[in-house]
């Protein structure tokens, strides 16, 4: 088994507590977009659904990637978390 590596200097960032905030169905559309490899419009539904906390938490970035799986949880049996690749900001080498 590999690891699991997504690192926030190379523009990662987990809004996994953001998706939890929408509707059930649409964290399983959002789900089913990423078990297609249609990341697109994963990051499509993302900034309809969550567009205003996502930008409180990316700013105006474009959304590049997103990863996203499902961890046992001792209470909740599983969550959705999630991470989103954004381009870098103005002026950053």
């Amino acid at each position: 088994m590999s690891d699991f590596v997504l690192r926030k200097k190379d523009g990662w960032v987990e809004i996994s507590d953001l998706l939890r905030e929408v509707n059930p169905d649409v964290q399983k559309e959002i789900w089913e977009y990423l078990c297609r490899g249609t990341i697109a419009d994963a990051a499509d539904a993302l900034e309809i659904e969550i567009g205003d906390l996502l930008e409180g938490r990316i700013g105006l970035r474009e959304i590049q990637d997103v990863k996203g799986f499902l961890a046992p949880h001792d209470v909740a049996g599983q969550v959705f978390k999630v991470w989103v690749k954004v381009a870098p900001s103005k002026g950053r080498s």
